[in-house]
């Protein structure tokens, strides 16, 4: 998740400690709900993730594991970087 730590509108909420992460991150987009990004990342991008936290934060949850492959993340982090200028 790194590829979004300096996109504009984006922030990234995830253990700071390297040594302490557990693999699972929230993403807020600026002008986003989670319930919209959710819709959005799914329909238009095929990604599955889950977001529905009304509130200052409110984003969607993913967690990239073993069987994601780096064109994964990169594929999801053009994605948000489009919605985000969306």
């Amino acid at each position: 998740m790194t590829r979004l730590e300096n996109v504009r509108g984006v922030e990234v909420i995830s253990e700071a400690d390297e040594s302490r992460r557990a693999g699972l991150a929230r993403i807020v987009v600026e002008g986003w709900t989670g319930a919209d990004l959710t819709k959005a990342l799914r329909e238009r991008f095929g990604f599955y993730v889950f977001g529905n936290f009304p509130g200052p934060k409110d984003g969607v949850y993913v967690s990239p594991n073993v069987f994601n492959t780096t064109d994964h993340l990169t594929r999801f982090s053009k994605a948000i970087i489009a919605l985000s200028n969306a």
